[in-house]
């Protein structure tokens, strides 16, 4: 009997057999990817797993590693049942032992698989940050961008919506267990492994090779920076086993790993994680202590431009918006943690926006990171909407038909809980946020329309540069211009002649003042026209301090020189 004869015998061991194949695609990864090879070894974690022997003779224990080794990491989901935690309280047990038995299926599975490739190390977030330590917690949260990065590959339990459910489904083993075909042009079938071929696919299914890996865990927001951060990620789904690596994609039906399949994941492409970030990843920059000092950013006058003439400094920026469109589809447990669950993201676009050098020979400005918006993106950033209003807006601007939201959009209420400026994104609750196609427009008119400088931007946050914020303040030089509202989202020109000048969207339910502050953002031309569309955000005064205003919605204004008499103004943002 051949070896896969007597593993396709024995159920019980096919699974992790099956897990050779992965250690396949990794040794592919390492011989034909040099953006794959970690050429040293990174940092690692404070702590980690120690797994044992691959014959499982020791249970594992926690570590706080002295010596730079390999490990890797698992992504998971917590589910609504207990799970294996280490506190303060039972630190002291956890690095004398941890039974196997006190472990959920995910966990156990997970250290099996870790064993099997003779790694040493795994980082399991439950047990390697103490839960009942908020100090803690926050610092590895905000950090938690490197711990994956520097992961040799990431585990993926896609499949388990909680720790019982384990890594491998409870599915016909053969679906999972390689076998040996014959190949078409003859060669012998042990350089080709293949499927077995009575795996079936739904009849509304693509075939495996063409999608992504899918599965409970890929609805966790904190989830989507894991899979992009990660240098490879082995997922174990309702279906098999799927490699993603920076090369190709590989799975249970295409176990040859055709490059052709891979899936391009466009910020962890565009960035050039793997060319730019491992520095990144190597220091605490970025993960500075936690202070209650207040941070303040100025802006000088008249500092270099960004020039975006740069196709791959415009896909950044384009990807980064469709990240958080993404992003927001998916559920998070805590709505303070909607900043942090992307601060490895940031981190490692940040960086590499900096110092990239422009077309002109001019260095570009340092991005600062305004709550989920960039600097050097500022106006097309601000556009964002909780409604899909592009198609109704060509069709009914003009019109008197009402806008119908789709959804039930509510802002996060201060000071019960903030996350950031009422400007950025993140300052909505569980709404879905859209650019609806504004990166894909042509953005022109005259300057002094829509004029915006950043004089300052200054903020208290517990993790420093990615958020959350608290006493937040984005101070800007704009112009600013008085409308009537009537009918809810109708504007008119507030002086004697009463005209209509556009149409409001709010951000959210509720009533608003009779009159609203029109700040222009970007012009759109209208070629047919020869004229424009000014887009706008629509402010109301908070009342509490002079000059400070907050969002309240977009506004859409069919009047270029409706603004042509103002006075730019400064004005500071909540």
């Amino acid at each position: 009997m051949s070896e896969l004869q007597a593993l396709n015998a024995k159920p019980s061991s096919c699974y992790l057999a099956n897990v050779r194949l992965a250690k396949l695609w990794l040794a592919r990864c390492w011989i034909n990817h040099p953006r794959c090879i970690q050429l040293q070894i990174p940092r690692m974690p404070n702590r980690l797993v120690d797994v044992g022997p691959p014959d499982g003779s020791r249970d594992p224990i926690l570590v706080t590693p002295t010596v730079l080794s390999r490990y890797v990491a698992l992504s998971h989901c917590w589910g609504r049942g207990s799970i294996a935690m280490t506190t303060t309280k039972n630190i002291a047990e956890r690095e004398a032992g941890i039974p196997m038995a006190s472990l959920s299926k995910t966990f156990q599975e997970a250290i099996q698989v870790t064993r099997v490739f003779g790694i040493r190390y795994i980082w399991i977030d439950s047990l390697c940050i103490l839960q009942d330590s908020v100090e803690e917690w926050e610092y590895e949260a905000a950090g938690m961008g490197r711990t994956y990065g520097n992961a040799l590959f990431t585990i993926a339990a896609a499949n388990a919506s909680s720790g019982e459910e384990g890594l491998f489904p409870n599915q016909d083993h053969r679906l999972h267990t390689p076998c040996a075909l014959k190949s078409l042009d003859n060669r012998p079938s042990t350089e080709f492994p293949m499927q077995c071929i009575h795996v079936v696919h739904p009849v509304d299914d693509k075939p495996a090779g063409h999608t992504a890996p899918k599965g409970p865990l890929f609805d966790r927001a904190w989830v989507l920076q894991e899979e992009i951060i990660s240098h490879a990620t082995l997922s174990f789904t309702g279906h098999g086993m799927y490699w993603n690596c920076v090369g190709y994609q590989a799975n249970y039906s295409d176990p040859a790993a055709n490059p052709g399949l891979y899936i391009p994941r466009p910020i962890r492409d565009a960035i050039g994680y793997y060319s730019q970030s491992r520095a990144v990843y190597q220091d605490d920059e970025g993960v500075k202590a936690m202070s209650n000092e207040k941070v303040t950013i100025n802006f000088v006058k008249g500092g270099p431009k960004l020039m975006l003439s740069s196709e791959g400094i415009e896909a950044l920026y384009k990807n980064w918006s469709t990240l958080v469109e993404e992003y927001y589809k998916r559920s998070i447990t805590y709505p303070s943690d909607r900043l942090p669950a992307l601060a490895g993201i940031a981190q490692n676009l940040q960086s590499t926006l900096q110092g990239r050098e422009s077309p002109r020979g001019k260095w570009r400005p340092f991005p600062a990171y305004i709550g989920g918006v960039w600097s050097t993106d500022l106006q097309r950033g601000l556009l964002w909407s909780p409604h899909n209003y592009e198609t109704w807006l060509r069709d009914h601007f003009d019109s008197d038909v009402l806008f119908t939201a789709e959804v039930s959009a509510w802002r996060i209420k201060p000071p019960q809980l903030f996350i950031g400026p009422s400007v950025s994104w993140c300052s909505m609750l569980e709404s879905p946020v859209r650019w609806n196609g504004i990166y894909d427009k042509g953005w022109e008119g005259p300057d002094k329309i829509c004029y915006i400088e950043i004089k300052q931007w200054s903020y208290g946050s517990d993790w420093k540069l990615f958020g959350p914020y608290w006493d937040a303040t984005l101070e800007l030089t704009c112009l600013l211009r008085i409308a009537d509202i009537r009918k809810g989202e109708f504007l008119h020109d507030p002086s004697q002649d009463r005209r209509r000048i556009g149409r409001l969207l709010k951000d959210e339910i509720g009533e608003l003042p009779d009159q609203i502050f029109l700040m222009p953002v970007l012009c759109e031309p209208i070629i047919t026209m020869k004229s424009w569309n000014i887009y706008c955000l629509a402010l109301v005064k908070t009342g509490l301090n002079e000059n400070e205003y907050r969002r309240v919605g977009l506004a859409f204004i069919a009047y270029p020189n409706w603004f042509g008499n103002e006075i730019p103004r400064v004005i500071k943002m909540v």
